[in-house]
């Protein structure tokens, strides 16, 4: 396993986050991205980075990099009660090798470090069992069901679907 240092993300760098979802397995992703990303809302989400806000919300976007550049992602999103949603995505050929593991102990000791939360609500797909372990081994521990419904778009329609999984929480 090659070194893994976390740092804030490059706000200009489009290049490495449009390359960073063309290498990303977004079977798991609640939410999944559309590939190559749409240019307008790429400058929307950059200039977010940039800005440290998202919908007049707090956000602190991390790249997680590694010997070969930049190999993930992890965005989190503050609340106003204090706590933050947090998001982590991995180019596939990083996945299942510890990577992500590190990376989010990394992200969680600056976190803490920063005083930047008070508490940290991961939102796992049940089926995401890879997710769940790096919850797990990073002291989440499960607080509740969930569903959601969610758009996905196939051969260029939406279509509605319920996805169901657990919430995960990290007091700090």
């Amino acid at each position: 396993m090659g070194m893994i240092v976390v740092l804030p993300w490059p706000a200009d760098d489009a290049a490495s986050l449009e390359q960073l979802y063309a290498e990303v397995d977004q079977q798991y992703c609640l939410v999944a991205l559309p590939v190559p990303l749409p240019e307008s809302k790429t400058a929307q989400y950059l200039n977010a980075i940039r800005i440290g806000e998202t919908n007049g919300l707090p956000l602190l976007c991390l790249a997680v990099m590694h010997d070969e550049g930049i190999i993930g992602k992890i965005d989190l999103f503050r609340s106003p009660d204090q706590s933050a949603e947090i998001d982590i995505v991995l180019k596939q050929r990083f996945t299942h090798q510890g990577y992500g593991t590190e990376a989010l102990r990394q992200a969680i000791a600056m976190i803490r470090q920063i005083h930047w939360c008070t508490s940290i609500h991961a939102y796992i797909r049940q089926d995401n069992l890879p997710a769940v372990k790096l919850m797990e081994a990073s002291g989440f521990t499960a607080n509740r069901r969930f569903k959601a419904d969610i758009m996905k778009e196939e051969n260029g329609l939406y279509q509605l679907s319920v996805v169901q999984g657990i919430e995960y929480v990290l007091q700090l």
